[in-house]
């Protein structure tokens, strides 16, 4: 029984350790999309700062800056659908979690038994000892 709740809370720590691995990428990926963002805000900043006087050079300018606005809303996006993923992967973690908890209770409590058991026979031991002990010293 102790190899198998063992076992069980081996495999319990493998899959929230597997779903914090899960978590990080999600999170690696949020990071990215806004390290992407942060990028385009700075180059639409530094397109439209290149182009002082020349009315086609802002035109152009313009347009960059229509096509990273739309990539910025489409990141924007991303990043909502991101985080909902992490809160599910959340609520995934929150349940392996207490499957874990639920498997090192188990085991404490089997633990505490076995240990129970064998202070009983041990005391039980000592009894007869003590018993044939005083037999022997009445005699």
């Amino acid at each position: 029984m102790s190899k198998t709740l063992n076992t069980l809370l081996k495999i319990s720590q493998k899959k929230l350790d597997d779903q914090t691995q899960v978590i990080a990428d999600l999170n690696n990926k949020k990071q990215a999309f806004i390290d992407e963002k942060t990028r385009l805000k700075q180059a639409i900043i530094t397109e439209i700062d290149s182009v002082k006087d020349d009315s086609l050079g802002f035109n152009m300018a313009h347009n960059f800056a229509v096509k990273a606005k739309a990539g910025i809303a489409y990141l924007d996006d991303q990043m909502i659908k991101i985080d909902e993923l992490i809160e599910q992967e959340k609520e995934v973690m929150k349940g392996l979690f207490l499957e874990k908890k639920r498997h090192e209770i188990l085991l404490e409590e089997y633990n505490r038994k076995k240990k129970a058991e064998y202070n009983k026979k041990v005391q039980n031991q000592m009894d007869d000892f003590n018993s044939i002990a005083f037999i022997n010293k009445a005699k």
